[in-house]
């Protein structure tokens, strides 16, 4: 794999991971209370989970600013890994260039070309 794709994947990883990170004091509350013992999701659990996260939204706001802190650690993140882009990607496209990949070191037969 190349280096410029290696670090698209890890890249977009972080960043997917992050913004799950950032909304996770919704996401916990309602799994925690909508799952069963075996994992399983019910409507009348579902309902029930609704019903808590929006107690915990709008009657005893403690979620929101759950959720204004992670999504500021989250974004500091982002920020960080978007700063750190300026250095790595021309670092990997010098590595693609200039180091032989092994996709490309291969002989002309292993592709099924002939060589002259």
């Amino acid at each position: 794999m190349s280096a410029l794709r290696t670090l698209n994947h890890g890249y977009g990883f972080f960043i997917g991971k992050s913004l799950e990170f950032s909304v996770s004091p919704y996401t916990e509350v309602f799994r925690s209370v909508a799952l069963d013992d075996h994992g399983h999701f019910s409507s009348d659990r579902a309902v029930l989970a609704a019903a808590v996260c929006a107690i915990f939204t709008f009657v005893v706001p403690v979620l929101p600013v759950l959720t204004t802190i992670t999504a500021t650690i989250a974004a500091v993140a982002i920020t960080l890994a978007l700063f750190s882009m300026l250095a790595t990607y021309p670092l990997a496209l010098l590595a693609d260039i200039c180091l032989p990949s092994e996709e490309y070191s291969r002989p002309p037969s292993a592709y099924g070309m002939v060589s002259f």
